[in-house]
């Protein structure tokens, strides 16, 4: 999502606005020229929060043990999954 870059000039003279505006958009204020603070919504930080609590235990494939990725191939798989064996089928 791409942010409005105001300067904090801008940001002191019209807060309101700018308040609204972080409800759709983040709003990036600028100091002397440089991106400085980031105005988001209440929900938008609760989400980023969420993802920053899972973000630590993320791994590259490279990371994950050959015994891990053995026990994926062992894992039945549900029949919805089933619709998508084409898009499988196609990367191979």
């Amino acid at each position: 999502m791409a942010s409005k870059n105001i300067t904090a000039v801008e940001f002191q003279r019209e807060f309101g606005r700018f308040r609204t505006l972080a409800h759709r958009e983040p709003v990036t204020i600028t100091n002397h020229g440089r991106a400085d603070v980031v105005l988001i919504s209440h929900e938008q930080y609760l989400a980023y929060k969420q993802f920053e609590q899972y973000a630590p235990t993320a791994l590259f494939v490279s990371e994950i043990s050959k015994e891990t990725v053995d026990q994926f191939g062992s894992i039945p798989l549900s029949a919805e999954g089933d619709q998508y064996d084409d898009e499988f089928d196609a990367a191979e």
